[in-house]
């Protein structure tokens, strides 16, 4: 690409990786490999970037928080499977009141069966308001980005109508003390589906290329005796993403609209 990504990420340096466990049983994984940090490019703004006072206030290293890019790389997976199927037109004109309704009732984006399930087995039952709003907002919620291991965790909805790729979020409801925590506060931006698709491709080709060669370091030499790892495991690991990759974005969900669109339209009358 000749364009700064619209998904990046750098690999912490593997000397630097903590390890899994406790002394004198420590280990290490492929997923715990994938350490360091990821944002989004979006405009002129990054998703996942801590404000200067956020950095001050903390005195956090950062810009961004370090995790496991593999959690992008698994996120951007669940999500483009949603994501990718286009929100007919008179649905997405309720996409605001659905945001809301969610945000009212606050809904962690967690699936609504794993909800209810966890209803029941806590003794909770469901009525009919509560099976109406699952299946009249879990569309949206499938089209949110899961960062629940963050404190202070943004909203970034991702989804798409006819050809267009859309990115939104909204990260104002975070601040310390009057100041943002976040430098993206608020705001939504429109890509090419094409383009879009051609991006999470572009993130997944060089995100399993670094750690193919991170895999093939380890296996050539590993500096950490202290440090259990299964070099085959790793392997194995590794091949089942590569071969994962060719099958990048050529799937997509098959949402029933229709008694989706009843629902909202009962609910939010025009």
């Amino acid at each position: 690409m000749s364009h700064a990504p619209l998904f990046d990420f750098v690999f912490t340096p593997i000397e630097q990786v903590t390890p899994w466990g406790e002394p004198p049983h420590l280990s290490l994984g492929w997923y715990a490999l994938t350490d360091g940090c990821y944002w989004i490019r979006v405009g002129e703004n990054e998703l996942f970037r801590y404000s200067d006072f956020f950095l001050n206030h903390f005195k956090f290293q950062g810009p961004y928080d370090r995790y496991f890019v593999g959690r992008l790389d698994a996120d951007l997976g669940q999500l483009a499977f949603h994501a990718l199927e286009p929100v007919p037109q008179e649905i997405a004109e309720f996409i605001p009141q659905v945001d809301q309704w969610r945000r009212r009732r606050n809904s962690p984006p967690i699936p609504a069966e794993v909800i209810r399930g966890l209803d029941a087995a806590n003794g909770v039952s469901t009525n009919v308001g509560d099976e109406e709003f699952d299946i009249a907002t879990d569309w949206w919620r499938a089209r949110q980005m899961q960062v629940m291991h963050l404190k202070y965790n943004p909203i970034i909805n991702i989804w798409t109508t006819d050809d267009i790729a859309h990115i939104a979020w909204e990260n104002r409801q975070h601040s310390i003390d009057g100041h943002p925590v976040w430098t993206a506060e608020a705001g939504c931006i429109e890509i090419p589906l094409e383009g879009f698709m051609a991006e999470i491709r572009d993130f997944r080709n060089r995100f399993i290329t670094g750690m193919r060669e991170r895999v093939d370091r380890v296996r050539q030499s590993w500096s950490r005796p202290e440090i259990a790892i299964d070099l085959s495991q790793l392997q194995n690991a590794q091949e089942t993403e590569e071969i994962s990759l060719p099958k990048t974005c050529s799937q997509t969900a098959q949402a029933d609209w229709a008694p989706i669109l009843a629902i909202l339209r009962r609910q939010f009358p025009r």
